[in-house]
């Protein structure tokens, strides 16, 4: 019956180029209220080298950098009541990609990386422009527990499958390509939280 409602917000910098060395570094944020009420704060970078002003290949990273404590009370289906007491963490992540660009808005990118856990992640995103303001997104990830766990425990991984609609009000033209953002706003799939 619960309803779980999720903010994400993402400010940073980057530098986008035709040929060679591209750098960014944003910060991400998320509140959520669901089973607990938290804010989560997440680095996340990128360094990658185009090769042509289509073909780019690099790594990314996220790393958590303020948790969150959430103490409260759960009632288990026999009506029983007991206290939590939870540390909410982003999991730092390491991955290396292959991104494909379309034209001045429109781009391609499948990553495989890992955690300090020994998780295994692996996803792709795609942007297609629908018109010169107007793109189509989706996005698929999934994050598989290390050789510690169990196979069969499906608490240990993570999936995120999203699709949406985004606005540029400078459109695609060329000289805007500079300006287009490196990076997306943050979901469920740049930003994994664990309890610990």
């Amino acid at each position: 019956d619960g309803q779980r409602t999720q903010i994400f917000l993402t400010t940073g910098l980057f530098r986008r180029v035709d040929y060679g060395l591209q750098y960014g570094l944003v910060v991400d944020y998320v509140n959520e209220d669901w089973y607990h009420n938290i804010d989560v704060v997440q680095l996340r970078g990128e360094l990658s080298w185009k090769t042509s002003a289509c073909h780019a290949f690099g790594f990314q990273f996220m790393a958590g950098v303020d948790d969150a404590r959430s103490i409260g009370t759960v009632t288990d289906d026999a009506g029983a009541t007991f206290d939590v007491d939870d540390v909410i963490v982003a999991a730092d992540q390491y991955r290396g990609f292959y991104r494909r660009s379309f034209g001045h808005s429109g781009s391609w990118t499948s990553f495989i990386g890992g955690t300090e856990q020994e998780h295994f992640i692996v996803g792709s995103e795609v942007e297609i422009p629908l018109d010169p303001k107007w793109s189509f997104t989706a996005s698929s990830t999934f994050f598989s527990p290390g050789d510690e766990v169990a196979l069969e425990d499906t608490e240990a991984e993570g999936w995120n499958i999203g699709v949406g609609i985004v606005f540029r009000p400078g459109g695609c033209h060329p000289a805007n390509r500079y300006r287009r953002p490196m990076f997306n706003v943050a979901d469920n799939g740049s930003m994994f939280l664990f309890r610990q």
